[in-house]
């Protein structure tokens, strides 16, 4: 009978936070690319008339070593954040505390957890209040809006001299952006490995130059240094390497400028691609995304799958 009167004490605890209007929190989380994506499903429910909030308190912490997208100078946004208060109405929270508070009242069905990662969910645009908390990596969920979400990742912020000098090269070649992500991804390769290989990398650039009349190919990577070693046999081959000289958007804004592009398999790399305002492009990207798994989903139709 005690415990019975203890947990019902606790959940009065609980209701008390519960006080607010209903909206919908989306949870920012993970790098650039992946925070692209839950802005962009911010912006569906705006469009939906749906009142809708960001969470950004995940980039609070000393130790979170990404930096927020609402903190990067590189775009123009405009958002609402929500209190603590607010996100209290659908999640108890994160920590000991909450897995405690979790373990006694359970979960709160309000904090809405992503299905399947890289899989379209239409049940998520219907919802008008909740938490949300997961990736949302495809254009399913901005589907009609794409311009819109084009338009706040717009880049607006002063670039360098060195920035300037490789848009005005990219704008005056046939460019070819090839995107190469290692870093992290040499640690999981049971999820990334053996798909955006050497192989991949030569098929993609041969059949860009059966596509596109005098191509440049501007290479972007996280490890430029095994990328020179890699490819050094083509005169048309440019390594952008920012190390020291700019910052990680730049390359995006670079990626994006280029008139076509050979893609890796992230969501950085997704982004350049789809900001590409190229009406004749080329993107080539690998035709799997992840190992365990198909990811119909994450591919933009008119990409060419190798």
């Amino acid at each position: 009978m005690e415990t019975v009167s203890w947990k019902h004490s606790v959940r009065n605890y609980v209701s008390v936070l519960n006080i607010g209007i209903l909206m919908i929190i989306i949870k920012l989380n993970g790098g650039l690319g992946n925070q692209m994506f839950q802005f962009a499903l911010y912006q569906a429910f705006i469009g939906k008339g749906v009142p809708v909030k960001l969470d950004r308190s995940k980039y609070s912490h000393l130790d979170e070593k990404r930096a927020c997208i609402l903190d990067y100078p590189c775009f123009d946004l405009h958002y609402e954040l929500c209190t603590k208060r607010e996100a209290r109405q659908y999640v108890i929270g994160t920590g000991m505390t909450a897995r405690v508070l979790t373990k006694l009242v359970g979960d709160k069905k309000t904090h809405i957890y992503e299905k399947s990662e890289y899989e379209y969910d239409p049940d998520v645009l219907t919802l008008t209040e909740g938490y949300l908390d997961g990736f949302w990596q495809t254009w399913k969920y901005m589907d009609g809006i794409q311009d819109t979400v084009r338009k706040c990742f717009t880049f607006t912020c002063e670039q360098s001299k060195e920035v300037k000098e490789y848009l005005e090269k990219i704008r005056q070649t046939n460019s070819v952006a090839v995107h190469i992500r290692r870093g992290d991804y040499l640690k999981l390769q049971n999820i990334y490995g053996n798909i955006c290989t050497e192989e991949y990398y030569r098929n993609a650039i041969t059949k860009m130059y059966q596509m596109i009349e005098n191509p440049v190919f501007f290479f972007f990577s996280d490890d430029m240094e095994w990328a020179k070693q890699t490819f050094t046999f083509d005169k048309n081959f440019v390594f952008a390497d920012g190390r020291g000289v700019w910052q990680d958007y730049h390359d995006m804004h670079l990626m994006s400028e280029c008139k076509n592009m050979i893609m890796a398999n992230s969501s950085f790399s997704w982004w350049a691609a789809f900001l590409n305002a190229n009406v004749d492009k080329q993107i080539i990207c690998p035709a799997r995304w992840i190992n365990h798994k198909n990811t119909p989903d994450v591919y933009c139709t008119e990409w060419i799958r190798l």
